[in-house]
Parts: C-alpha cells; structure tokens; sequence
C-alpha cells in the first residue's frame, strides 16, 4: 500500500510542478462557438435543442429573444440537461439580465417540464476568422474574458433579473488580446454562455426549458430609452426625416465605430457615432465634424424611431439580419 502511495506521488509531483509554472493560458482554453445569423435574433448558439416533429424552431435558441413566453429553448440532451448551454451576443455595459423561467406559456406545461434552478454565467470574447462559417451562420473562435460565477434562479413563470457585475475595461482588454493573437478577421463579438448546473424536476419531463431573455444596459454605455449598439448596428433604410436614401452602421469591437450614409446608390457622408449617458451623437465627415444627437428612441418591428435635439423624427427601417 505504502508502495502504491509513493508511486502515485512521484506520477503527479511533474503534473503538479507543470501546472504550478506553466499555468493555462486563454489560448488553450479557447473553444468554437458555432451561431445562428437571423433578423431580429442576437447571433446565438446552444450545444442542444429538442427536436421535435417536422418544425425545426419549436424549441429552437431563438425563442430566447422573441419577447414573448409562450415560447422556450428547450436542451436535447439526454436526462436533465445539467451541463447544456446557450451562448449569445451581448456589448459593453450589460448590467442587468432579464429571465422567464421553464416553458411558461401556461402553468400546466411549466410544471410538467424541468426549470433551471441554477446557473454559470461567464463573458467571452470571440472572432470569427475568414472562411469560418456555416450554412447558419458564423463560427468563431472564443476565449474567457471574466471568471465565471454563480446564480440560483427562483422557481417562477413571473420575470426575474440576474444582476451582472463585470469589470468591462478587463474584458476589453481581453478583446484587444485575441485581435492582437490572430492573422486576420471578418468580426469580434463579446458573448455570454450560460451552463445549466442545477434544476428544478418537472412532473412529467426531464427536459430543462428557459423562456425568454432580455438585458438592460449601464445609462453611461448606452443611448436613449436605453438603446444599445446591437440595437442599432446593421444597415438601414431612411422612410423620414434623414436626407439619404440609407445608412450603414458599423460596430467592430472594441472601439471601432463608423457609419456611411447612401443617396442614389453614391456615397452621402460619412463620419463615427456614439452611445451613452441618454444620448446617440453622429459626427459628420462632409461638414467638417458638425454633430448631429438623437436624444429620444424607439426600436419596433425592425423599425428605429429617433427624435433629434430639433425635434425632428427621424425613421429607419432595417435591412437584412
């Protein structure tokens, strides 16, 4: 026995001294996250969802974001789903999310099903390299930007929020270190993973269900009514009050942040744009940096209603996902 013991020793004391100097670095623990790309749907991602039937989306990721609770991710993995993940895209300044819990369409069907009783969240930072993507969408390849932590959801149909703590100057950091570490890029995207660690047992079905999700932002990180710059990156076309026929909105992680207007398929003006603190401020190129702000906003049906300093509405309709 003793024998046995000194010989595990001596097997795990090289371990131990490897891990001790030659601690994991990001980059081994980087993974891919494969998305979906769809209109109205953050890029998003899940290692399962039930298949049920010829209808591919019943309990697709995407119900996540649809603002509604009569529909639900639902894990298909075998058992409990303890372990299964959902990853989407979030920005700078999340700091609060906003949860349904179980399939809470009505009470009979959240009871009969499993409810997440207790969650992993963790921030990381991906790019998607070129040529790396899918019949769905894009692939990127992640790494960690924050430890993760820990939260116990309650056992309710009624919306519950999860505060979020992050030190978003480190995570940008981390985004500057993985563009720093690759060749070359089509996009960078901050996303956040949440793993199933507990549950609570439906009566009837061990398949784990989540309802809807929705965040709120830091005032300093974002515009008015509390538009983000997902809400509003992406291509757009001008119905009223803006004198070109479209506008491109460009967002690249960190920092990057530029927009191209379009009047008779030619380029109009462009110029950078910013978020925070209540406000969406454009700055143009063609008069010499003149700023425009949008202080009032609405984001509806793929529609964008802004109200300039002046008063003047101006409505953008988007294009594509």
């Amino acid at each position: 026995m003793r024998c046995n013991q000194i010989s595990r020793i001596q097997i795990l004391l090289p371990i131990l001294m490897f891990l001790q100097f030659h601690p994991l670095t990001a980059e081994e623990e980087s993974r891919e996250l494969v998305c979906i790309d769809l209109k109205g749907v953050p890029l998003c991602g899940a290692s399962s969802y039930l298949k049920e039937g010829e209808d591919w989306s019943k309990y697709h990721m995407k119900n996540l974001f649809d603002g509604t609770k009569d529909t639900a991710w639902v894990e298909g993995a075998e058992g409990d789903g303890i372990g299964e993940e959902v990853w989407f895209e979030i920005e700078p300044g999340l700091k609060e999310l906003v949860l349904v819990n179980g399939y809470a369409k009505n009470q009979n069907l959240f009871l009969r099903n499993n409810r997440v009783k207790k969650l992993e969240l963790r921030i990381w930072v991906g790019v998607q390299e070129p040529g790396k993507i899918t019949e769905l969408g894009p692939v990127f390849k992640a790494v960690p930007a924050s430890s993760p932590w820990f939260f116990e959801l309650k056992d309710t149909s009624e919306v519950q929020s999860i505060p979020i703590s992050i030190a978003w100057d480190r995570v940008e950091q981390k985004m500057e270190s993985l563009l720093a570490s690759v060749q070359a890029m089509d996009r960078a995207s901050y996303f956040l993973i949440l793993t199933i660690r507990g549950v609570y047992k439906g009566t009837h079905y061990p398949d784990t269900c989540l309802a809807d999700i929705a965040w709120k932002l830091d005032p300093n990180y974002s515009g008015p009514e509390g538009l983000g710059k997902l809400d509003i990156r992406g291509s757009w076309t001008v119905e009223k009050g803006s004198p070109w026929e479209s506008i491109q909105i460009e967002w690249m992680p960190p920092s990057y942040q530029q927009w191209s207007s379009y009047l008779h398929g030619r380029l109009f003006d462009a110029g950078t744009w910013n978020l925070g603190k209540g406000e969406f401020a454009v700055w143009s190129n063609a008069k010499n940096g003149e700023e425009f702000v949008f202080t009032r906003a609405r984001k509806e049906n793929e529609k964008l209603f802004l109200q300039a300093q002046d008063g003047t509405l101006h409505v953008w309709q988007k294009e594509g996902p």
